[in-house]
């Protein structure tokens, strides 16, 4: 989940310089990175449910 979190933290800010491939291909525009991000915002909550059973 601490992996996910600074995925989570990496997008959430544009002004980081993001080396990953995979990020720099979904997030070509702030659309697209504005989806990105409530993905994995909607997957970590998820987690945190399923952690919480």
């Amino acid at each position: 989940m601490a992996q996910l979190a600074e995925l989570i933290e990496a997008v959430e800010d544009s002004s980081r310089c993001v080396t990953s491939d995979f990020l720099n291909h979904r997030t070509h525009d702030e659309a697209a990175r504005r989806e990105l991000l409530d993905f994995l915002t909607a997957l970590d909550a998820g987690l945190a449910a399923g952690d919480a059973l």
